[in-house]
């Protein structure tokens, strides 16, 4: 029972295709938009013959000069060859540009930002070295002139005060 059911199914649909494909043909000497009206169909604009759509273009043999299709009569079919793939190519290029922008130039933008906080944490942690070796020298000299202070008796003590003539 199932069998036949699909087998009639099968035979329904077939038919169909056919009629619809032999519809393109009953278009012919009629006008280009009532041609491609139909998806299937394309439109030659020389012989005004309205035949299936192949997949890419008509044969030399079918159609020799323009032809339309696409549901549309303002494009020659020759020419929608060439621009789609040439927009799909540029739409995809700025597509791919702006996820590089958007992602991947932060992510680069990050690791720069960390490599250089880890270079200027590099740099302050030398630069604290050199001071921290700049003030125990300054106290080293700082002792050795107080000694040397000490052993002339140079060493200021606020013992005495500054004797006013008044």
């Amino acid at each position: 029972m199932v069998g036949q059911v699909l087998l009639v199914l099968v035979i329904v649909m077939v038919q169909t295709y056919t009629t619809e494909a032999s519809s393109c043909n009953t278009k012919s000497n009629t006008t280009c938009s009532t041609c491609v009206r139909d998806f299937d169909c394309y439109w030659c604009v020389e012989s005004k013959f309205c035949g299936d759509r192949p997949t890419i273009k008509p044969s030399s043999k079918e159609c020799d000069g323009k032809w339309f299709s696409y549901s549309q009569c303002t494009v020659n079919g020759n020419l929608l060859l060439i621009i789609v793939p040439i927009v799909l190519v540029v739409v995809l290029f700025l597509t791919v540009c702006c996820i590089y922008c958007c992602c991947c130039r932060q992510c680069c933008r990050e690791r720069r930002q960390r490599k250089w906080a880890k270079e200027d944490t590099r740099k302050e942690a030398r630069k604290n070295d050199r001071s921290a070796k700049h003030e125990a020298r300054a106290e080293e000299m700082k002792i050795k002139h107080d000694n040397i202070r000490k052993k002339y008796g140079l060493f200021k003590d606020d013992q005495y005060e500054r004797f006013d003539a008044s």
